[in-house]
């Protein structure tokens, strides 16, 4: 119980809370997008498509938790290992979604994320 406690203290969350935030950002960003590369990223991106915990191609879900490993995720540092991440995607450049941050939308759309139950992980207060 102590551990429950302290992940709602701190917004601790896990590689797979934070890859499905940073693709509704992403997707949210580019919603009327007509670049096919764009769209594509975000379809191969998808973490929704199958059942496991991973993304539609899984590389992309793969290379995400390689450049988490060993990093604490919390909603203070969260949208910039987002960040960080999106830079090491070589197919095509969409960070712009990242440039301008408003980080009380993403602390909202983290909060509201992570208190709905949800794919990866446990419904809970933030």
């Amino acid at each position: 119980m102590a551990g429950k406690i302290e992940e709602v203290l701190t917004g601790i969350m896990n590689e797979f809370e934070l890859y499905t935030i940073m693709y509704f950002w992403i997707d949210c960003y580019y919603a009327d997008t007509t670049d096919d590369r764009i769209n594509n990223l975000i379809g191969e991106m998808n973490p929704f498509l199958w059942q496991d915990i991973s993304s539609a191609d899984p590389a992309y879900y793969d290379d995400f938790c390689r450049f988490v490993k060993g990093k604490n995720i919390t909603l203070d540092n969260s949208f910039d290992l987002a960040k960080n991440f999106i830079k090491t995607i070589e197919y095509v450049d969409i960070t712009e979604a990242f440039e301008e941050p408003d980080y009380d939308k993403w602390k909202d759309g983290c909060k509201r994320y992570l208190a709905e139950k949800h794919k990866g992980g446990e419904a809970r207060d933030i």
